[in-house]
Order: structure tokens, then C-alpha cells, then sequence
């Protein structure tokens, strides 16, 4: 039995068609029409728990357009074809793990704001070595996840606006 890379089928009978982006990604539903009609920040979600994964998209999605991935390869993937302004990212994960997204982040230079969501005893530790923006233990609650999303989206375009 291989890994499965590719996201998996999500039941989207609640929409009439997928939502995709100005690059042909496909995210999570944006709250309708409103949602569209303004530049919105793109957060990659990276958790192999499809039920993490799809409570962490809906919470974010009024706010931002938000990309899944269900691994670290998928994750890093699309970290080098898409720009993103966050990425919320497990640690534990089977195949690439977390640290390993990081540290290939890092050794390609790719600058981009991660929260870190895991149940990893070493999250703290983890966050302090590679600098990310924030991180959070689960079981965490969605207004702290929110919150730390907002944080480091503000980040990354304070960043992206440095010009010195």
C-alpha cells in the first residue's frame, strides 16, 4: 500500500462548485460572494487528521482563502509553487513530518509565517528552534487558532512591505 499524496474526495455538497484562486488552487469555501470580491490572505493548512484538517479550513475560511494538504511532501509542494501569506502545520505526521517541512522551508529560503498546531510535547521546543510564529498544543480552541493566524498574517505583510 503506497502513501496517498493527493488530497482526499471532501463532500462539497454544500457547494456548487469548488472555489479555486487566481492560480487554479482549490479552497475551502470563503463565506459566498462578499469573500470573493476583495483580496484575501491564502493559509495553507497542513494536518494528516482530515477531521483536524477540515475544522481548522472552516474555522479560517471567513476569513481567509485557505489550501489543504494531507502531508509534509504535498505541503512543501506547494510552499515552492504558491505563495502563501501563513501556514498552520502539524508536527506529527507520517512520511514528512513537520520539522522536516521546516527545515526544508528554511534551507530554501522560503519566507513564510507558520503556526504550529500539534500535540508533540516538543511544539514549544520545536517553534523556539526553527522561529516560527506561534504555536499551539492540542486540543486547541478555534478563536486561539484565529487569533494566532491573524498574528502571523500580519507578520508576513509587515515582511512582504519592508523595504530597507
Amino acid at each position: 500500500m503506497g502513501h496517498e499524496r493527493q488530497e482526499p474526495k471532501r463532500d462539497r455538497s454544500r457547494e456548487t462548485e469548488p472555489d479555486t484562486d487566481a492560480e487554479g488552487l482549490t479552497v475551502a469555501d470563503g463565506g459566498g460572494e462578499a469573500g470573493r470580491t476583495r483580496a484575501r490572505a491564502r493559509v495553507l493548512v497542513v494536518e494528516d487528521d482530515i477531521a483536524t484538517r477540515d475544522a481548522v479550513a472552516v474555522a479560517l475560511s471567513d476569513q481567509y482563502d485557505v489550501v489543504e494538504a494531507n502531508d509534509g511532501v504535498l505541503a512543501l509542494s506547494l510552499l515552492e509553487s504558491h505563495r502563501f501569506d501563513a501556514v498552520v502545520l502539524d508536527l506529527m505526521m507520517p512520511g514528512v513530518n513537520g520539522q522536516q517541512v521546516l527545515r526544508a522551508a528554511q534551507a530554501r529560503s522560503l519566507s513564510v509565517p507558520f503556526v504550529l498546531a500539534s500535540a508533540s510535547e516538543d511544539v514549544e521546543a520545536v517553534a523556539r528552534r526553527f522561529g516560527v510564529a506561534d504555536y499551539m498544543r492540542k486540543p486547541f480552541g478555534l478563536d486561539d487558532l484565529e487569533a494566532a493566524v491573524s498574528s502571523a498574517v500580519l507578520r508576513g505583510v509587515w515582511r512582504d512591505s519592508d523595504v530597507s
